[in-house]
């Protein structure tokens, strides 16, 4: 089953998860027993049983499961086992963390830059500098290529939350995975 996540901005010019999201509003540490609520800017990319990672790489990295979708912008998550939470100031980045067979991801036409990809944060515009694939800018109504992340060889899965974009801002790509 193919999952798609629409058409997404590269938002500035430090790299992003390809599969992300932001919080608009700060998460504080939820009270005990008490689900935490994420405010994002659009829970469209994220379903029921979801993990994400908020802060990811960070010492107050939390992994977190998404039990309820509650608005466009807002989604119920929880600590599984019981694991302690952080607090999350706005801006903090989200990484949806979900098993693939395959990652496909295309440049839109008409981009002002080429895009790089990367498996952590530190990937940067640089090839080389942890670039797993340069994504090539097209003029406007010019195909572009699309870029396949795969495992096929060993039949391992891909982590969505091991696949990490850099480029221009306002930018645009499509990110599509292979849900097994």
């Amino acid at each position: 089953m193919f999952r798609t996540f629409g058409l997404q901005t590269i938002t500035g010019t430090n790299a992003q998860p390809l599969f992300g999201d932001k919080l608009t509003a700060a998460m504080p540490i939820p009270l005990a027993g008490v689900d935490a609520i994420a405010t994002v800017a659009n829970t469209a990319i994220y379903q029921a049983g979801d993990r994400i990672n908020i802060d990811p790489g960070l010492a107050a990295q939390d992994t977190l499961l998404v039990t309820t979708i509650l608005t466009a912008t807002t989604m119920q998550v929880t600590s599984q086992g019981g694991a302690a939470q952080h607090a999350h100031a706005v801006n903090a980045l989200i990484s949806l963390s979900i098993p693939a067979a395959e990652i496909i991801v295309q440049l839109m036409d008409g981009s002002s830059a080429n895009a790089f990809l990367g498996s952590d944060s530190s990937v940067t515009t640089v090839p080389g500098g942890n670039v797993i694939a340069k994504l090539l800018k097209t003029a406007s109504g010019t195909a572009t290529n699309p870029f396949r992340f795969t495992n096929s060889v060993s039949y391992n899965m891909i982590r969505t939350d091991d696949a990490w974009i850099i480029g221009t801002a306002n930018d645009t790509f499509i990110a599509t995975a292979e849900i097994v």
